[in-house]
């Protein structure tokens, strides 16, 4: 095995690990702290040994990279051919590196047919599992022009794995607070790994698939195979961006799973409503040095590896990075949110769902990186309560506005460092039926209680709800509506009986009406 690949650490993170507890704060990739790195440089010549790697610890990822990951395969040198176990990753390693070959040999080869190549190569090692999927979108003209220029480069960082993960993965488990901090290479050998469906597929529990099967798979309905192959447009982007570029491999990304149990009385909040920002245009991707908001599924990343192309999906393919979560996070429960601090967006885009295409790449950019190492972008996955048609009507009930608040209330929560804005839009509004004036209060009195300094709310074009935001928001901030007065209201709405009713009144006016019957009540 080649020597590991050491990362230096700032200062401040090099002590936040040396204090904080493994259980809440860990960090996988090989550590160079500062004033270390002769030491270290010395000591990384030794190979290390290859173990388990906490095969059979629940609390942990299976990885490709165990020893105990090992596969039957027929001894052809013995003339009985006797079946021997056999480490799976050495096979893995010949495998790739035969790709790998092939492609230095004929560096100028013309026409490789990559969804019989990859088929091929992946059933050496998932046999039984290759076998279900046809890989043909691999052989889409726009993806193979991508996999000429790129296959060698991920090969060469799937079989660098073992030299950038210095122990186990710890899955973020539900119920409890915990950060993994992973390098912006360690990242990239993750992906290109899930890309070859190197990973275990047995014993995966309540996680979600991270190989990518699914994704290139062809199926009889051509607009979810378009979808498909838009969203491997974007994820080969990322390779060829982190091949040709010159990104710092000691940047950090931070995966921090957030449990927050207790919870706020809303009713007696005397917080002030923070002032809102409507942007008609832009979106939420765009709010530089901001906490933007993914319209999470309560499975980290919804149905990114396969047709899926609405808000969260299209986030996580634009920057891939993102969708290392799904190899550790358990799916999220109402006190829970993901942050994820440090990733970069990669490509741009136009459409949603079926229109959904690949735009092209994103100009590299410089960006301020914090003092653990991160570049400042921030990302929190919030799921919002699913509805459906026949009970929609239950998001105004008192506890699911409470459940809605306190999602909000865990994801915002400031710490020393954090983006002071959020930026973010019609949550939970499509799919899951939720009403957008509903929530964009509960977000606003959600951000407003941790005192976030602004909101910026987002309406994709929607020029009669960003009329009708602007005008809610000069009205609230106008009459020092306090969040706790405003949650009243919004009790009170479900309690007036006519949230069934075909003459039912939007919240926007019956807010405001109640607002000025209560003033005219009080100065009376």
């Amino acid at each position: 095995m080649s020597s590991p690949e050491y990362v230096a650490v700032t200062l401040h993170l090099a002590k936040k690990l040396k204090e904080a507890s493994p259980k809440q704060y860990m960090a996988v990739f090989h550590v160079m702290s500062a004033g270390q790195r002769d030491c270290l440089k010395r000591s990384s010549s030794q190979p290390q040994t290859r173990s388990s790697w906490s095969w059979n610890d629940p609390s942990f990822v299976k990885l490709p990279i165990s020893s105990q990951n090992t596969i039957r395969v027929v001894d052809l040198e013995k003339k009985d051919r006797v079946v021997v176990v056999h480490p799976k990753w050495e096979i893995i390693q010949e495998h790739l590196t035969n790709i790998q070959c092939s492609f230095c040999l004929a560096p100028d080869i013309k026409h490789v047919e990559y969804g019989k190549l990859m088929k091929k190569t992946i059933s050496k090692y998932q046999f039984a599992k290759a076998r279900g999927y046809n890989f043909q979108l691999l052989d889409d003209p726009g993806i193979a022009e991508k996999l000429k220029v790129c296959l060698p480069f991920i090969v060469k960082h799937a079989l660098d794995l073992e030299t950038r993960l210095a122990k186990p993965i710890p899955i973020l488990e539900s119920g409890r607070s915990q950060t993994l901090l992973l390098s912006r290479n360690l990242c990239c050998s993750l992906l290109a790994n899930a890309f070859f469906c190197t990973f275990p597929e047995e014993s995966r529990g309540n996680l979600p698939d991270f190989n990518f099967f699914r994704l290139f798979h062809k199926v009889e309905n051509d607009a979810r195979s378009i979808v498909k192959v838009e969203k491997l447009k974007c994820i080969l982007e990322y390779f060829c961006q982190m091949r040709d570029s010159n990104h710092d491999k000691n940047t950090v990304i931070s995966f921090e799973r957030r449990c927050v149990t207790e919870h706020v009385q809303w009713k007696e909040s005397n917080a002030k409503l923070c002032p809102v920002v409507v942007k008609r245009k832009s979106g939420i991707e765009d709010a530089e040095g901001m906490l933007q908001v993914d319209f999470a599924n309560k499975v980290i990343g919804g149905g990114v590896l396969n047709d899926g192309a609405v808000m969260e999906e299209i986030r996580f393919v634009t920057s891939p990075e993102l969708i290392v979560a799904r190899l550790f996070t358990e799916p999220l429960n109402h006190q829970e949110v993901l942050v994820v601090t440090g990733t970069r967006k990669f490509s741009s885009y136009s459409g949603y769902s079926a229109a959904f295409q690949f735009g092209g790449p994103c100009p590299l950019e410089t960006r301020n990186i914090d003092d653990l190492g991160r570049e400042v972008t921030q990302v929190v996955a919030m799921d919002a309560y699913p509805f459906h048609e026949c009970n929609k009507w239950e998001q105004y009930s008192q506890e699911m506005i409470d459940r809605e608040l306190h999602k909000c209330f865990v994801a915002f929560r400031k710490a020393k460092g954090n983006p002071q804005a959020v930026a973010t839009g019609n949550w939970g509004c499509g799919a899951f039926n939720g009403d957008p004036e509903l929530k964009f209060l509960i977000q606003w009195m959600a951000a407003s209680e941790v005192k976030r300094s602004r909101m910026f709310y987002h309406t994709c074009f929607n020029d009669k709800q960003s009329k009708e935001l602007k005008d809610i928001n000069e009205f609230l901030i106008q009459t020092e509506v306090t969040v706790g007065k405003l949650y009243r209201c919004l009790l009170s709405y479900k309690e007036g009986g006519k949230v069934k009713s075909r003459s039912r009144i939007p919240i926007f006016p019956y807010i405001k009406d109640r607002i000025v019957l209560g003033a005219l009540f009080a100065n009376k």
